[in-house]
């Protein structure tokens, strides 16, 4: 009765979704005529040496590429003529990820206006043009801001308490068919002789 019990406990845990421990996430934006990426895993770790590859927004054909550093960078210059584009990394088989940038954030970065409705009303009168300090400033807040949202996508990424659960029951059900289909020796229940 008990062993009938525990295969199906372990069946039952079987069936729990496995842990995304190994899930793999890009942030990218667009700056300065270049595009920057970074690239982790749930659990926090940087995605080094992996592949990053720029694509049109529905092409199939790479327009630029890098490998990410230690820390999971990498940038590359914006190709010329784009719009919309897809920052597209590969981590290994079966870890990739995706990340859209619109053409208007695209077309910023390389000093092109704005396309008419994506921003301020057609007839508002152009900002005066941040003081030097104030542009240091600026991106000061912008790289500290940068970083936040970085930190926040990374922890909402992270497995939480249902993942680990899952997967250690994952594991455990593993155990249950394993113990369920291998042969007894003392001749008692589960044995064919």
């Amino acid at each position: 009765m008990i062993q009938r019990l525990l295969v199906a406990l372990a069946l039952v845990l079987a069936a729990a979704p496995p842990a995304h421990a190994h899930k793999v996430s890009v942030y990218a934006y667009a700056e300065a005529g270049m595009i920057h990426a970074e690239a982790y895993f749930a659990d926090g770790a940087r995605c080094a040496g992996c592949t990053l590859a720029v694509y049109g927004s529905a092409g199939t054909d790479a327009r630029a590429s890098a490998m990410t550093d230690a820390e999971g960078r990498a940038s590359v210059p914006i190709p010329e003529g784009t719009g919309a584009l897809r920052v597209a990394l590969n981590a290994g088989p079966g870890h990739g990820a995706e990340f859209s940038l619109s053409a208007d954030e695209v077309g910023q970065a390389l000093g092109r206006a704005p396309a008419p409705g994506a921003g301020e009303p057609m007839d508002a009168a152009p900002a005066p043009a941040p003081t030097e300090s104030e542009a240091e400033r600026l991106n000061a807040r912008m790289d500290a801001l940068r970083k936040e949202v970085q930190a926040l996508r990374e922890e909402a990424e992270r497995p939480g308490m249902t993942e680990i659960i899952g997967g250690i029951g994952y594991i455990a059900g593993l155990f249950g068919l394993w113990a369920l289909m291998k042969p007894r020796k003392d001749g008692g229940p589960g044995n064919a002789s």
